[in-house]
């Protein structure tokens, strides 16, 4: 299994937008097999869980207009603008 925080923010962000908010930390240590006190050794808190969710979020947006823009190479800048605009709207 990858770290118990990467775990816990996939599930929660699908969670999240199951449900229109994050789950408990209770559930979420619930699906991972461990105690609620070892996830907090991880995730000490919801608003913690909050940022962690937040910083995923903005790192697979990154990557995204990175690989847009980045393909095909050759683009023009303006290519590259509206590359990196449907990116974000993705």
């Amino acid at each position: 299994m990858k770290t118990p925080l990467a775990a816990s923010v996939r599930f929660a962000t699908r969670k999240a937008l199951e449900t229109g908010e994050p789950p408990r930390l209770r559930a979420i240590a619930k699906h991972l097999g461990i105690t609620h006190q070892e996830l907090r050794t991880v995730i000490p808190n919801r608003a913690y869980l909050m940022e962690a969710m937040a910083e995923s979020a903005l790192q697979r947006l990154l990557h995204m207009v990175t690989e847009r823009v980045t393909s095909p190479p050759s683009a023009s800048p303006v290519e590259q603008f509206q590359a990196v605009a449907e990116a974000y709207i993705d």
